[in-house]
Formats: C-alpha cells, structure tokens, sequence
C-alpha cells in the first residue's frame, strides 16, 4: 500500500512539474471575415484575416494578410499566406487596383501597383514555396468601404498564382493557385 501512495504522490509532483507543450502564438489573429473562392472549392474553415494601417511622413498604407490553416494530421502547422500591402485607403476607394509581386523580404519602395505575395508556411513560422502572379490572369483588388474612425476595411479580391520556384518544400501544395470572387472585412491595428 505505501508503493502504491509513493506512485500517487509522485505522479501528482510530476504532472505539477511539468509544462505542457503548446502551439506558438498566433501573431495574426483574426479579425474580420473572408470569403473566396480555392481552385473554384469555396473556403468556409480554417481562414482568417488581418491587417494593419502604418502612419509614417504624413503618409498612411493598409497591409492585408490573409492566412489558410491547412487541415492536417500531424503536429506540423501547415498555412498559406496571401499578404496586399502597401494600399492607400484614402484615395483608392472604388478603384480597380492592379497586384504586383513582391518578395515579402525585400519589399519595394514605391508600388506601381498594390504588392503581392503569396507562399505557404510551415509549423507557423518557416517559409515554404513561394509562388508569383500568374501572366495573362486577371488580378486585383478593390477597396469597397474604408471607416477611418474605426479602422474598418472592406473589399473584393481575385489573384492567381504560379509556383516559383525548382521544387516544392510543402508535398502539400498545388503548382497552381487560383483565388475567385474574393470578399473580406477586416478591422486593422494601427501601427504608428
């Protein structure tokens, strides 16, 4: 009997010792809704969106991060990522605006265009494939509603992308991306 209360008590001291294992934060919780279109399959699960407004020289950009959980079953995180940045909220309201690529590393100065990336991400954090427009595809975005009090944005989307590189890291992902019939709203954090 007292072999059997030693085990108790040190089961107990053990499972009070130790930490339990959990995932990593999540740095871009959600904060709106998205509605789209996958390769024609409609995403309803496992998508979220966020976004930040940065002040700087006098100057304010909208950044738009759109991320996909992919369903799994292993502990490995797997996630697509699909970043707009650099919008000028304040004069582009209602314009059909063109998508650029960007490498979300080294972002350009000065878009002609709004930037665009698109690559997967693997346990959260670790970059995957990276892919690019798509040629002779119809890509944009357009900016419907922008409430500068409250930092509400709404829009529409559509963009197809191409994998870009020699061999894919994720065995997970298509070569071809195709996102239709995008809508989303999303309340921004402002970054000043």
């Amino acid at each position: 009997m007292r072999g059997f209360r030693g085990i108790m008590v040190l089961g107990m001291l053990m499972s009070f010792c130790c930490e339990k294992a959990s995932l990593p934060r999540d740095t871009f919780p959600n904060r709106g809704t998205v509605s789209v279109l996958r390769n024609g399959d409609f995403l309803q699960e496992n998508i979220r969106i966020n976004g930040t407004v940065i002040k700087y020289n006098g100057k304010q950009d909208c950044n738009i991060f759109i991320i996909r959980e992919r369903p799994n079953d292993s502990i490995e995180r797997r996630q697509e990522e699909m970043n707009f940045l650099g919008i000028d909220l304040n004069d582009q309201i209602g314009d059909t605006l063109c998508l650029s690529d960007t490498d979300i590393f080294l972002p350009e100065e000065d878009f002609q265009c709004v930037g665009n990336a698109y690559h997967t991400l693997i346990g959260g954090d670790v970059l995957g494939d990276r892919y690019k427009l798509q040629t002779g595809e119809d890509h944009y975005l357009i900016i419907t509603e922008w409430n500068a009090e409250n930092f509400t944005v709404s829009g529409k989307f559509q963009a197809s992308y191409v994998f870009a590189e020699e061999k894919h890291e994720t065995e997970w992902m298509e070569d071809t991306v195709r996102y239709t019939n995008g809508k989303f709203t999303t309340t921004l954090e402002l970054k000043e």
